[in-house]
């Protein structure tokens, strides 16, 4: 079972308290199916961060970025799943006011590629939000 909620304060507390969550045990019991006999164990709690994130580069580099955090392309085991999946993707998008993703960007060739690979970390890609665009002596 998951429990799914949002985190909210100074980077340090919130790191202290996913450790602190994660070095939480408690009994848990449970029927061998084999042995017929009831055993209790000690159970740690998994913490696994839900984190948005923005990426800011320049604008040319958007499918080599891509392809380096999402080698995979534009198929998303969690959007893709189910129609349900999908239209949050889509709500969070447009709440957000993000542009569609592109649908043509493969996996990049680059050493950090492979590096990113090895982290049991998933990048979901929701849109794409593009720069100001600001001439010269134009302030912000």
């Amino acid at each position: 079972m998951e429990v799914v909620g949002v985190l909210r304060g100074y980077w340090r507390d919130l790191v202290e308290w996913v450790n602190d969550v994660g070095m939480v045990h408690f009994p848990y019991k449970y029927k061998d199916p084999k042995t017929k006999k009831t055993y209790t164990r000690f159970i740690r709690v998994a913490v696994r961060p839900i984190l948005p994130v923005e990426l800011v580069f320049p604008e040319p580099a958007l499918k080599s970025l891509l392809g380096i955090v999402c080698p995979r392309g534009n198929k998303d085991y969690i959007r893709d799943k189910s129609k349900k999946n999908r239209m949050a993707f889509n709500m969070i998008r447009k709440q957000m006011s993000l542009k569609e993703l592109p649908k043509d960007w493969k996996e990049y060739n680059h050493v950090i590629t492979n590096i990113l690979k090895q982290h049991a970390v998933a990048f979901h890609p929701i849109g794409v939000k593009e720069d100001m665009q600001l001439s010269i002596g134009e302030g912000l």
